[in-house]
């Protein structure tokens, strides 16, 4: 997944969500924005249409 791409649905619930984003490093995501953990990845994406921002190793 890159930037600009849409989280697939299957990602979208609270599972992936990463609310401890200060315990994996992650800067705090913009209003509108969480970041979501996907197999060793974050994506910092947009809360209104799942659309990746930022992606983070």
């Amino acid at each position: 997944m890159r930037e600009g791409d849409r989280v697939g649905s299957e990602f979208r619930n609270r599972q992936f969500v990463v609310d401890d984003w200060r315990q994996h490093h992650l800067k705090p995501p913009p209003g509108g924005r969480h970041w979501v953990g996907i197999a060793g990845r974050y994506y910092l994406v947009r809360s209104s249409n799942w659309v990746v921002e930022r992606v983070r190793p």
